[in-house]
Protein backbone atom coordinates (compact mmCIF):
# COMPACT_ATOMS: atom_id res chain seq x y z
CA UNK A 1 0.00 0.00 0.00
CA UNK A 2 1.53 3.18 -1.21
CA UNK A 3 1.98 6.42 1.43
CA UNK A 4 -0.13 9.55 1.59
CA UNK A 5 1.92 12.49 1.07
CA UNK A 6 1.72 15.59 3.17
CA UNK A 7 2.11 19.17 2.08
CA UNK A 8 1.86 22.25 3.93
CA UNK A 9 1.82 25.61 1.24
CA UNK A 10 1.45 29.12 2.50
CA UNK A 11 -0.64 31.72 0.68
CA UNK A 12 1.68 34.97 1.65
CA UNK A 13 0.81 38.36 0.38
CA UNK A 14 2.80 41.12 -0.04
CA UNK A 15 1.72 45.51 0.29
CA UNK A 16 -0.49 45.51 -2.65
CA UNK A 17 -2.26 41.89 -1.95
CA UNK A 18 -0.44 39.90 -4.82
CA UNK A 19 -0.03 36.82 -3.70
CA UNK A 20 3.41 34.76 -3.77
CA UNK A 21 4.08 32.27 -6.35
CA UNK A 22 7.43 29.93 -6.61
CA UNK A 23 8.16 29.20 -10.21
CA UNK A 24 8.90 24.78 -10.78
CA UNK A 25 10.20 23.64 -13.51
CA UNK A 26 9.78 19.77 -13.64
CA UNK A 27 9.90 17.02 -16.27
CA UNK A 28 10.01 19.47 -19.13
CA UNK A 29 7.13 21.54 -17.85
CA UNK A 30 7.03 24.66 -16.32
CA UNK A 31 4.02 26.26 -13.58
CA UNK A 32 4.15 27.98 -10.38
CA UNK A 33 3.03 27.04 -6.65
CA UNK A 34 2.49 28.40 -3.45
CA UNK A 35 5.33 28.04 -1.32
CA UNK A 36 5.63 25.10 1.07
CA UNK A 37 6.59 21.60 1.03
CA UNK A 38 6.75 17.98 2.33
CA UNK A 39 5.95 17.03 5.82
CA UNK A 40 8.62 15.07 7.64
CA UNK A 41 8.00 11.96 10.09
CA UNK A 42 8.15 13.63 13.34
CA UNK A 43 7.27 17.36 12.37
CA UNK A 44 4.22 19.42 12.76
CA UNK A 45 2.63 21.01 9.19
CA UNK A 46 3.17 24.61 10.76
CA UNK A 47 7.01 23.80 11.54
CA UNK A 48 7.23 22.27 8.41
CA UNK A 49 5.90 25.03 6.35
CA UNK A 50 8.56 27.51 8.37
CA UNK A 51 11.34 25.53 7.54
CA UNK A 52 10.71 25.73 3.77
CA UNK A 53 9.78 28.72 3.64
CA UNK A 54 13.39 29.37 4.86
CA UNK A 55 14.82 27.15 2.85
CA UNK A 56 12.96 27.56 -0.20
CA UNK A 57 12.50 32.03 0.28
CA UNK A 58 14.70 32.88 3.23
CA UNK A 59 11.70 34.15 4.78
CA UNK A 60 12.15 33.70 8.49
CA UNK A 61 10.12 36.96 9.95
CA UNK A 62 6.62 35.60 10.21
CA UNK A 63 3.96 37.16 11.84
CA UNK A 64 1.80 34.78 12.17
CA UNK A 65 0.20 31.25 11.03
CA UNK A 66 -3.84 30.56 10.17
CA UNK A 67 -4.65 27.09 9.14
CA UNK A 68 -7.39 27.40 6.06
CA UNK A 69 -7.61 24.33 4.51
CA UNK A 70 -7.00 21.10 3.59
CA UNK A 71 -7.19 19.78 -0.09
CA UNK A 72 -6.71 15.86 -1.25
CA UNK A 73 -5.50 15.48 -4.66
CA UNK A 74 -5.97 11.52 -5.71
CA UNK A 75 -5.65 11.49 -9.92
CA UNK A 76 -8.15 9.22 -11.44
CA UNK A 77 -5.39 6.23 -11.75
CA UNK A 78 -5.19 6.57 -8.51
CA UNK A 79 -1.21 6.71 -8.85
CA UNK A 80 -0.91 9.01 -5.60
CA UNK A 81 -2.42 10.42 -3.03
CA UNK A 82 -1.27 14.29 -1.69
CA UNK A 83 -3.10 16.11 1.06
CA UNK A 84 -2.45 19.64 0.89
CA UNK A 85 -2.27 21.91 3.84
CA UNK A 86 -2.87 25.62 3.10
CA UNK A 87 -2.02 28.21 5.76
CA UNK A 88 -2.25 31.87 5.57
CA UNK A 89 1.69 33.25 6.22
CA UNK A 90 1.71 37.20 7.01
CA UNK A 91 5.64 37.36 6.93
CA UNK A 92 8.30 40.68 5.99
CA UNK A 93 8.52 39.53 2.89
CA UNK A 94 10.88 43.01 1.97
CA UNK A 95 14.53 40.26 1.53
CA UNK A 96 12.69 37.54 -0.14
CA UNK A 97 14.86 35.63 -2.35
CA UNK A 98 15.87 32.30 -3.55
CA UNK A 99 17.88 30.29 -1.15
CA UNK A 100 17.48 26.99 -2.27
CA UNK A 101 18.59 25.52 -5.79
CA UNK A 102 17.08 22.17 -5.66
CA UNK A 103 16.80 21.39 -9.54
CA UNK A 104 13.30 22.12 -9.25
CA UNK A 105 12.81 25.67 -8.12
CA UNK A 106 13.91 28.09 -10.91
CA UNK A 107 12.12 31.61 -9.48
CA UNK A 108 9.33 33.46 -7.85
CA UNK A 109 7.68 36.52 -8.05
CA UNK A 110 4.45 38.23 -6.45
CA UNK A 111 0.55 37.99 -8.72
CA UNK A 112 -2.35 39.70 -9.04
CA UNK A 113 -5.23 38.21 -10.12
CA UNK A 114 -5.23 39.20 -13.61
CA UNK A 115 -1.36 38.00 -13.85
CA UNK A 116 -2.47 34.77 -12.42
CA UNK A 117 -4.66 34.82 -16.01
CA UNK A 118 -0.87 34.15 -18.07
CA UNK A 119 0.73 31.82 -16.16
CA UNK A 120 -0.10 28.12 -15.57
CA UNK A 121 -0.70 27.91 -11.80
CA UNK A 122 -1.17 24.88 -9.59
CA UNK A 123 -3.83 23.43 -8.25
CA UNK A 124 -6.22 26.18 -10.12
CA UNK A 125 -6.28 29.87 -10.54
CA UNK A 126 -10.01 30.10 -9.08
CA UNK A 127 -8.29 27.98 -6.07
CA UNK A 128 -5.45 29.88 -4.87
CA UNK A 129 -7.97 33.05 -5.45
CA UNK A 130 -10.62 31.30 -2.93
CA UNK A 131 -7.62 31.05 -0.24
CA UNK A 132 -6.95 34.09 -0.65
CA UNK A 133 -10.39 35.34 -0.52
CA UNK A 134 -10.45 33.17 2.84
CA UNK A 135 -7.40 34.34 4.24
CA UNK A 136 -8.35 38.25 4.30
CA UNK A 137 -11.67 38.84 2.74
CA UNK A 138 -13.05 39.40 -0.81
CA UNK A 139 -9.72 41.53 -1.98
CA UNK A 140 -10.02 39.83 -5.35
CA UNK A 141 -12.90 39.13 -7.44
Amino acid sequence: MANIRVRAQAVILDEENRVLLVNHVKDGKEYFVLPGGGVEFGEAAEESLLRELKEELDITDVKSVKFLKARDFIPEDKSRHILDLYFYVRADVSGVKLAENDGIIKGFGFFSLDELSSIVVYPSREFIIDLVNEAVGRILR
